[in-house]
């Protein structure tokens, strides 16, 4: 897995390096609407009159510029993860062409066309998507459950142990079947290979096989017999 991740930031890491800090910011800004929430809530039980409006009117309009504000940030991450992911695969691609062709012709070595169609069309896709948020989408997630954790242990110490008594299981529990889920994918994935390539070069020998029909063989005559005309005796 840590070469995996080395392998990414050689690959990408000048995208990485905006994705990561705008995960950041967002993680960030997480719990900010929840204090913001807090403080309107205690204003309308304690304030009255026209004074204490004003400062809910702020209130709300300064929570709405943050969510807005976080909306922005959130599109932004997608949009460069597409972007990261879509480059990523297009050099998978062209290193898969450059490993298969020498030339214009087939190398010796090069996979089977079903395995190298899977690669280019399936796994080729899969590993660009995953590439786009391989540490964006981490960070996005554990950072905005840290975030808002800690401000529920700041506010109420007893919910916020409760919370992380909750979360930390599951936590262990993943780490624990990581390994076995990416052998799991791992299995998956030469299965396909092996069948794609099986299953290609079956039916490229049916096809092959197959004589093609005359184009006029199977057409209709374009001028279809008139009907007899009878004539009464």
């Amino acid at each position: 897995m840590i070469d995996l991740y080395r392998a990414i930031l050689t690959v990408s890491w000048r995208r990485q390096l905006p994705l990561i800090a705008l995960s950041v910011a967002v993680a960030a800004l997480a719990a900010v609407p929840l204090s913001y929430q807090k403080a309107i809530v205690n204003d309308l039980s304690r304030a009255a009159g026209p004074e204490a409006l004003d400062g809910l009117i702020r209130l709300c309009a300064e929570m709405a510029g943050l969510i807005l504000l976080s909306l922005l940030l959130k599109w932004a991450v997608g949009y460069l993860s597409s972007i990261t992911g879509e480059g990523v695969i297009r050099i998978i691609r062209r290193r898969l062409h450059a490993l298969t062709f020498d030339d214009g012709v087939r190398r010796q070595d090069a996979p089977e066309p079903g395995t190298l169609v899977t690669m280019v069309a399936s796994e080729a896709e899969e590993l660009g998507k995953f590439v786009g948020g391989a540490f964006s989408q981490p960070l996005l997630q554990l950072g905005t459950l840290a975030s808002v954790i800690a401000f529920i242990a700041v506010s109420q110490p007893g919910l916020g142990l409760l919370a992380g008594g909750v979360i930390v299981p599951q936590a262990i529990l993943v780490l624990l079947t990581q390994r076995q889920v990416n052998r799991l994918v791992a299995d998956r994935a030469r299965t396909l290979r092996r069948a794609s390539a099986d299953l290609t070069g079956e039916d490229l020998a049916a096809i092959a096989a197959v004589p093609s029909p005359s184009p006029l063989s199977n057409s209709p005559s374009l001028h279809p017999p008139s009907p007899s005309l009878s004539h009464p005796p």
